[in-house]
């Protein structure tokens, strides 16, 4: 009886990593707004991780004040 041929194909694409992609559309003028506050950072972050960094930042700012953005 013969072998089997062992399954040694490689997997096509970007690894499982624990997280959910977002896509999100911006408008030129906030992208450059973006653009300007990256290019004030150390060693200037891509865009996804300034997208990211900016999310924590605001959520922080609400977990110690919840009536944040509710301020005129």
């Amino acid at each position: 009886m013969t072998e089997s041929i062992p399954d040694n194909r490689k997997k096509r694409g970007r690894p499982r990593v624990g997280s959910t992609l977002v896509g999100v559309r911006l408008e030129p003028d906030l992208l450059a707004h973006l653009d300007a506050y990256r290019a004030t950072l150390p060693d200037e972050p891509s865009r996804p991780e300034a997208i990211r960094s900016m999310i924590e930042a605001i959520l922080r700012i609400i977990e110690k004040d919840p009536d944040y953005l509710d301020k005129d």
